[in-house]
């Protein structure tokens, strides 16, 4: 029986079925990776946010050492920018900073985790801070 995939409009498929790697412990998200590559998954769902794809890419790295008959091809994996990395040259730093941890010269698809643009609490950063009014509330970035 193979995977359920899907098929985007440029005829690309993938498979329905993605793993998710948010953790928020040290350690765990290369294990988990690790053993989902082990067990069949082949669609890996990670994010610049969750502050772990360097676990995620020395997972797939190892994963695909170990496992000759699999390939970089074989896998998909998708990752997100993050809420406050909008501006065009944010949204670039992002998925370089992505590809360096991962490891990867390329994912398959990339996202906009969340359709909203949050400031970033410091500009000159690129980090995952949120940025707060005087009231405590998240500030929206607006153009």
């Amino acid at each position: 029986m193979s995977p359920l995939t899907l098929t985007l409009n440029t005829g690309a498929s993938f498979p329905a079925l993605g793993f998710g790697t948010y953790s928020g412990n040290p350690g765990d998200t290369h294990k988990a990776t690790l053993h989902a590559l082990r067990t069949g998954f082949r669609h890996i769902d990670t994010a610049w946010g969750y502050k772990n794809e360097n676990e995620v890419g020395a997972a797939i790295s190892d994963f695909l050492k170990e496992q000759k008959n699999v390939k970089r091809e074989d896998l998909f994996v998708t990752t997100k920018v993050s809420d406050t990395l909008h501006k065009p040259e944010d949204v670039e730093w992002c998925l370089e900073d992505s590809l360096k941890k991962l490891g990867l010269e390329y994912v398959d698809l990339a996202l906009v985790h969340w359709p909203i643009a949050l400031v970033k609490e410091d500009e000159g950063d690129n980090n995952s801070g949120f940025k707060k009014d005087g009231d405590g509330e998240v500030s929206v970035f607006r153009l």
